[in-house]
């Protein structure tokens, strides 16, 4: 049995006190870290998916370094399509492609090729190419990108989605393989079922985005407005448990 968590879209400004859309995401990190300290300790590994900062530098990625490190928990990441790989390179090291599980394989992917600056991303022809590779593996798998690659009932967020959905999706459905893929960018929980796999989004650290809306809306109210980070058990036998677990912003200090 493997426990993994997920954290994505964290959006750290270039300075601490900075604010994404009016809030203090900086504490909301610190209190998701915190929770997991408490809930999770038991963790195998984390995953970052993307869009670690929204506007920030080397510093910026210093910040989350130093909170993660509070975790003691191996961690892994991957780029959003706010990210600077550069820097995150200079900083960590090059993204680990994949991970060796009891009875599952994780595979990293970077989908930020071709970015058009107003939040789209694609995987360039080598990260599908080494998904194909990784597909030959006999073994159940977890994919994890920063990019959606299923459309969900949110107009305006389908325009900046997985620029080469149909294609990820494609090598999906003519491999014999199954599994789940997990990703960020969404800003909302979604648990989707698509052929034989398993489309699990991952809710901001950050701020939340309103479901079901024509055009761009921050969701305010309730639960859905909390920050959170998802949990996955996987089993050697394939079995994949997963739930989304939430911070009350009303006792952080914002």
């Amino acid at each position: 049995m493997t426990k993994i968590i997920q954290i994505s879209d964290m959006h750290l400004m270039a300075e601490a006190r900075e604010r994404y859309r009016g809030i203090d995401v900086e504490a909301r990190l610190q209190a998701v870290v915190e929770h997991l300290r408490k809930h999770h300790g038991d963790a195998t590994l984390l995953l970052l998916t993307g869009d670690l900062v929204h506007q920030g530098g080397l510093e910026s990625y210093r910040r989350i370094d130093a909170l993660l490190a509070k975790l003691n928990i191996p961690w892994y990441w991957i780029p959003g399509n706010h990210d600077c790989a550069e820097a995150m390179t200079a900083l960590w090291g090059r993204i680990t492609r994949k991970l060796q599980l009891q009875g599952w394989l994780l595979t990293l992917l970077d989908s930020t090729s071709d970015s058009d600056g107003r939040g789209s991303g694609s995987l360039a022809d080598s990260e599908l190419d080494f998904l194909r590779q990784q597909l030959q593996v006999d073994a159940n798998h977890l994919l994890v990108l920063h990019h959606n690659p299923i459309a969900v009932d949110s107009q305006w967020q389908q325009a900046i989605s997985l620029g080469n959905a149909q294609e990820f999706n494609q090598i999906l459905a003519n491999s014999s393989r199954q599994g789940a893929v997990i990703f960020g960018h969404l800003h909302q929980h979604w648990d989707i079922q698509s052929g034989h796999w398993r489309m699990l989004a991952c809710p901001s650290s950050a701020v939340q985005f309103r479901k079901y809306c024509e055009h761009f809306e921050v969701e305010t109210l309730g639960l859905e407005s909390w920050p959170g980070y998802r949990w996955l058990t996987l089993f050697a036998d394939g079995k994949l448990d997963t739930g989304v677990e939430r911070c009350d912003p009303n006792q952080l200090t914002e």
